[in-house]
Parts: structure tokens; C-alpha cells; sequence
């Protein structure tokens, strides 16, 4: 590879990776179908969410504007409680 490659959206994300131009981080829905043909390899299947849910990434919480932090905790009241992400133990 020359250089890197910045998309913020998955089907962008999944074609660069058919193509071969490095490691992808998209749902495991969009992939069954190429993984399935050999087409791609799922890596990192130890570190992936396996909870359902809305993700959102932001600077830092000191910087978060109030409007930010109401919709976060608007949004978290409404979503049901379910257990973390699976991770390794170490």
C-alpha cells in the first residue's frame, strides 16, 4: 500500500477490502456472503461487539456540548440494558 485510505461508510469500506487494500471494520452482515466465497477473512473476531446497539464516538466528554450530552442520554434511556462487548481476558 502507498498510503492510507480514510471512508466513513461500509460499503466503501467492504470494497477496499475486496479489492485488497487493507483491513476493514464493517458488520458482520455486510461480510457473511464474501467470507462464505473465501473472498475475505474475518480477523480480530475476539474483539468484536456482540451487543446489539447505537455507537457513537466523540473527542472527549469535557468537550461535549450540552445539546451532544442530552441526546446521548436521551438516546441511552430509550435503548434496553444488555451485557457489554466480549472481550479476551488477559
Amino acid at each position: 500500500m502507498s498510503g492510507p485510505l480514510i471512508a466513513h461508510d461500509y460499503p466503501t469500506l467492504l470494497g477496499a477490502a475486496l479489492q485488497g487494500l487493507g483491513l476493514a471494520q464493517v458488520p458482520g452482515p455486510l461480510t457473511r456472503e464474501p467470507v462464505a466465497e473465501r473472498r475475505l477473512e474475518a480477523l480480530l473476531t475476539p474483539f468484536a461487539v456482540t451487543t446489539p446497539g447505537i455507537f457513537l464516538y466523540y473527542p472527549s466528554r469535557r468537550q461535549a456540548l450540552p445539546k451532544l450530552r442530552a441526546f446521548i442520554e436521551h438516546t441511552k434511556s430509550l435503548l434496553p440494558r444488555v451485557g457489554k462487548s466480549r472481550r479476551p481476558s488477559s
